[in-house]
């Protein structure tokens, strides 16, 4: 009987002891995962969009005149360099516009001459611009010179009948207005003909410094007749200009991208822009398709654009981080990036996420 009493407060000591272990293991993982939060550390980091770029932004390719293209050599992706000569233009317009413009020079001077010969009274012309008008300004003048003699005579009569109290002074003063009247009128007509030369030959002239200036252009564009590469690299973003084509001065047909190193670009909020610095650590994960695994790349910030500008409407800073020459990288890739703040314990993480959500003087803060 005595052995059974202690068998069963054995059992009953044995089942105690064994239904309290898994409390104090879980206590004791607990208790250890506290003391531990202190020596592991997390990564504070910033993420955000980028694109890989050259070192340098593309050169762009600017048609240096209008006209019709001869010749072009524009493909994308095609490796060019320095000096290439990539798009020809057609000259024949240019020629027959610098000889048109030159003809119309030297017609504008031959009537120039022939007005400045009229208005200085010598009749003699050398084109037929201006002669049948001459002509008949000189028919018209010539009748109211005739007029004007025939009643210069009758006011002349008048003026002695009037002397001789043969006529009442009534009709001397009618023939003398006549008179007056048609000399005015034929001093008018060769004034007004007269003005008109002069106005025709100073908008000649005008016009003739118009045109000098336009050969003055053409003469200066001679060497505007091919379009040169400024820099070796890849051409891309061609306009699909061929053979025939019209282009205008100023309009950009492709850009070179030059054979540089490359750099990540990452476009970042302004609430997150000032703890990056340069020399920073930043972590790289590339886009990929499908299932396939993501490349990685750590490298750092070699640059921190102070001038914000705008990415889809939103302001951002732009942060520019090494890549070096990787052949396996190509520009306009994409990425997410993960720049690294600061390096913190766990345990001071949480103790501030406490803090801000318990103190209220920090609450308070916040608000305001």
């Amino acid at each position: 009987m005595k052995d059974l009493e202690n068998s069963t407060l054995e059992l009953l000591h044995r089942r105690r002891i064994r239904a309290g272990t898994p409390g104090w293991v879980l206590l004791g993982l607990i208790v250890a995962c506290l003391g531990s939060m202190p020596l592991i550390y997390v990564d504070v980091v910033s993420t955000s969009r980028g694109m890989v770029r050259n070192v340098t932004e593309p050169a762009r390719l600017i048609s240096p005149r209008t006209g019709i293209v001869k010749h072009c050599l524009l493909r994308d992706n095609l490796e060019v360099i320095e000096g290439d000569t990539l798009l020809w233009f057609r000259k024949e317009e240019f020629i027959s516009c610098l000889a048109s413009y030159q003809r119309l020079m030297k017609e504008n001077r031959s009537r120039i001459n022939d007005l400045h010969s009229i208005l200085e009274g010598d009749h003699t012309l050398k084109t037929d611009a201006y002669r049948q008008g001459l002509m008949m300004h000189l028919a018209s003048l010539k009748q109211l010179r005739v007029k004007e003699e025939y009643c210069r005579k009758e006011y002349k009569a008048m003026e002695t009948l009037l002397r001789e109290e043969l006529v009442p002074k009534l009709d001397f003063e009618k023939a003398r207005s006549e008179y007056r009247m048609i000399r005015a009128e034929a001093e008018q007509l060769n004034q007004s003909y007269m003005d008109r030369l002069s106005s025709e030959r100073t908008r000649l002239k005008q016009e003739n410094l118009v045109y000098a200036m336009e050969i003055q252009k053409l003469r200066a564009g001679l060497g505007t007749f091919s379009l040169i590469a400024p820099s070796s690299g890849t051409l891309m973003n061609c306009q699909g200009i061929k053979t025939g084509s019209v282009v205008s001065a100023g309009d950009e047909l492709a850009t070179v991208s030059c054979l540089e190193e490359l750099v990540a670009e990452c476009y970042l909020s302004p609430g997150d822009i000032g703890e990056v610095l340069p020399g920073m650590k930043v972590r790289i994960f590339f886009d990929s398709k499908g299932g396939s695994e993501a490349r990685k790349l750590e490298t750092e910030v070699s640059l921190v654009d102070p001038d914000v500008m705008l990415v889809n409407g939103s302001p951002c800073f732009r942060v520019k981080c090494r890549l070096g020459r990787q052949p396996d990288l190509r520009q306009g890739m994409t990425f997410s990036a993960s720049l690294i703040l600061d390096s913190r314990s766990l345990a001071s993480i949480l103790i501030d996420k406490g803090g801000q959500k318990f103190n209220p003087f920090r609450k308070n803060a916040n608000h305001q």
